[in-house]
């Protein structure tokens, strides 16, 4: 069954192509599962980032009209 969630296309050099195979074989991983583990530790750490700041620029904030947008589906 398909997911329903978003997806994105990432395009990157060979050489860092090379290397995220490599590391991925190393773990044990997919690419794909690895880049998913890769991207949710740089958010952890976006967050926590954002947390210890007093007035972050734009941590964690949407825009507004999509999110309006979003509520009338």
């Amino acid at each position: 069954m398909p997911s329903s969630k978003p997806r994105i296309t990432l395009y990157m050099d060979e050489e860092d192509m090379d290397s995220l195979e490599q590391w991925a074989k190393d773990e044990f991983l997919t690419i794909g599962q690895l880049t998913k583990v890769i991207v949710k530790r740089a958010i952890a750490q976006y967050r926590k980032q954002c947390e210890t700041q007093t007035e972050p620029p734009h941590c964690g904030k949407t825009n507004k009209k999509a999110s309006e947008k979003n509520e009338h589906l």
